[in-house]
């Protein structure tokens, strides 16, 4: 049924799922008629963004290395009896410039993360998951701000995934989700990008699967008290095309808190698709000097490390107070 519905309406329905956990959560208002004192107010707000760098040198001959780096860790979460629902933002880009070259991008990466979560047993549920990768800015062959050459941009390709779930939550940030029937979606919706080298077929903007992920979460583990570390992890395989082919997407942070306000940073992405096309490889063919092109599938492996600038996002404190019918 998908791949009869045009682009336009396509590209509604996936902004419409997006927003859909965030509105059904503003809609759910609390009823109790208890004291105003004893209620705690069912959303918590966390987050951190760090801006900073690793490299600021000065060479002879009037040349220079800058790296600027950015990142953005928000979280926004509702919990209601036994309902949670979970909204996570992160945004990582990182950008260099050697002497006179232009500015290239080393990272860009946008997530989303939407978890909806009903109380099983202890330290288990069901419920339903969104997760979208995509970028902010456009991405070139090269990679440098110069070249007019577009392989990518925002919302092409995004890699949509969704299904119902499974999981574990454990009291220090880890948790597990397992989808025994999930979907993703490749969306190329920038008519300037091939979408071919998304596995996406000729004359199409959207590649619709149909399979089983599993998904792997810590948010914030304290492995000191100076030391946090968060990671999210999916991984997907197709159950009609290529079953046992695993899909590859995680997004890793290691945070140092040297003072209140300055840390060191480690950022990591990895992503491997089967279905995606992107070079490899270049030779150069001797007898007619023609250059060959190399395509296929491989890991997409993004690092960085800088030294940052903490900004605390937090807009609301939760309090750990007890009210009837409401729930930590």
């Amino acid at each position: 049924i998908a791949v009869l519905i045009s682009n336009n309406m396509l590209k509604t329905i996936y902004l419409y799922l997006l927003v859909f956990g965030f509105f059904t959560s503003y809609s759910q208002h609390d009823s109790s008629t208890v004291n105003k004192t004893q209620l705690v107010s069912p959303w918590t707000h966390s987050g951190t963004m760090n801006f900073g760098g690793t490299n600021f040198s000065f060479s002879g001959q009037n040349k220079y290395n800058i790296n600027v780096a950015e990142a953005l860790n928000y979280r926004f979460n509702y919990r209601r009896n036994n309902i949670l629902q979970s909204h996570e933002f992160l945004q990582m880009f990182n950008i260099t410039k050697n002497g006179d070259d232009a500015f290239r991008k080393s990272a860009d990466n946008l997530i989303y993360h939407y978890r909806l979560e009903i109380d099983h047993k202890q330290n288990t549920n069901y419920g339903f998951l969104i997760n979208l990768n995509t970028q902010l800015a456009p991405g070139t062959a090269n990679r440098s701000f110069n070249d007019a050459t577009v392989i990518s941009s925002f919302f092409a390709p995004a890699i949509v995934t969704e299904g119902l779930t499974y999981g574990f939550n454990s009291n220090k940030g880890f948790h597990i989700t397992f989808a025994p029937f999930s979907g993703k979606h490749t969306l190329v919706l920038n008519k300037n990008v091939d979408p071919l080298k998304y596995g996406v077929d000729k004359g199409k903007r959207a590649r619709h699967e149909f399979g089983t992920f599993l998904k792997l979460g810590v948010d914030g583990f304290q492995i000191s008290k100076k030391i946090l570390f968060s990671t999210h992890t999916l991984l997907f395989t197709n159950y009609l095309e290529d079953f046992g082919s695993i899909d590859i997407a995680t997004a890793n942070n290691l945070q140092i808190n040297l003072t209140k306000w300055l840390s060191f940073n480690y950022n990591m992405t990895l992503s491997y698709d089967d279905d995606h096309n992107v070079p490899i490889l270049n030779d150069l063919v001797t007898n007619n000097s023609n250059s060959l092109n190399y395509t296929g599938s491989q890991i997409q492996l993004f690092h960085f490390a800088f030294l940052a600038i903490n900004i605390n996002l937090d807009l609301v404190k939760n309090k750990f107070k007890k009210g009837p019918n409401l729930r930590k």
